[in-house]
């Protein structure tokens, strides 16, 4: 709300145009082997140092080749201030790949009292300081900020609340078994991802920063009311119906009721949301956001149907399973 009344839509489009590239990091960084992580049965120290430096290798990986890409998106969007956003961002994929591990472990000891607290204040000083960045006149830059030092803080803080440290790797017939897992979720999760941001590369190609800005927040409004509402329960859905795995008929009942649990809260608050979009917008924003308020209504219609998708991945990850050539499908451990 802050960024959104002190930098102008132009700012948030730029940002925009590098974000709708590197907003895949987390998602690619670990392959999966989060979500892996947290569905093994059982699981070694040597297994989970092999996931956590393969994580690093390709963060180091990725963020160098998009540092080195960097002139090619600045070209490919014509627009030269994007090859430093670019060159900065890249820091995202090394700070992703350094506490996916940890939050795993966090995650299959349930402890998501401390992962909220993490998450929750990664954002806020986050936030903090990329406002007091715009306050002082630092323009985009603030928005470019805002995600690299959120990570930072999270991968602080993970490791304090998270005193595993990775030994040496030893690359196991479980670990193998993890990336193949993972895998599969990040072919579905790239894919997914690849689908929300075409239209922000295609929108900042074609009609510049200013109506990708308008565009971009419309998107994040939209996106927080998802995330609240069923995206950030992924988590602990995962760790709660995975335990549930060899009992079909309690996993089914489960997901039932978080299902209906949520629909019920997400509903009323998508169809307020289409018929007040506009007024919310200007009422959070400001005046200069009044366009972004009637893609806010339209993206709403969608948020109905949009919740109740979301929950497949809690049940799919939890009851995955593997085919065996001789005895066909046969569960994952």
């Amino acid at each position: 709300m802050c960024l959104a009344r002190l930098l102008s839509p132009d700012d948030f489009g730029l940002v925009a145009m590098v974000a709708a590239i590197t907003g895949f990091a987390p998602m690619l960084v670990d392959l999966g082997t989060r979500d892996a992580a947290v569905q093994k049965a059982q699981i070694t120290e040597e297994e989970v140092s092999a996931l956590f430096w393969l994580t690093i290798g390709l963060g180091l990986g990725l963020g160098l080749l998009l540092a080195l890409c960097s002139p090619l998106i600045a070209s490919f969007y014509h627009e030269s201030r994007l090859q430093r956003i670019a060159v900065v961002s890249s820091l995202t994929f090394v700070l992703s790949a350094a506490s996916c591990q940890h939050f795993a472990l966090l995650r299959r000891a349930m402890q998501f009292q401390k992962i909220a607290v993490l998450e929750v204040g990664s954002n806020l000083f986050g936030a903090v300081v990329s406002v007091t960045m715009a306050f002082c006149g630092t323009g985009y830059w603030a928005l470019v900020a805002k995600p690299i030092l959120a990570s930072f803080f999270t991968v602080v803080g993970a490791w304090i609340c998270c005193r595993w440290l990775p030994g040496i790797p030893k690359l196991t017939t479980g670990v193998k078994e993890m990336i193949k897992f993972g895998l599969n979720i990040t072919g579905f999760t790239m894919t997914d991802y690849a689908g929300r941001a075409a239209d922000r590369i295609g929108l900042g190609v074609k009609v510049g920063a200013r109506p990708l800005g308008h565009y971009q927040n419309a998107l994040f409004v939209y996106d927080n009311t998802l995330g609240l509402l069923s995206v950030s329960l992924h988590s602990v859905a995962v760790a709660s119906l995975s335990k549930l795995r060899d009992n079909l008929g309690e996993l089914r009942r489960a997901w039932a009721n978080a299902l209906s649990a949520v629909a019920f809260f997400a509903m009323p608050a998508f169809a307020l949301l289409a018929v007040t979009g506009q007024d919310f917008m200007i009422v959070l924003l400001g005046g200069k956001w009044v366009h972004a308020g009637t893609l806010v209504s339209l993206l709403a219609l969608r948020g109905m149907p949009h919740v109740v998708e979301r929950t497949l991945g809690w049940l799919h990850v939890a009851a995955i399973t593997y085919c065996d050539r001789e005895s066909g499908l046969v569960p994952y451990n």
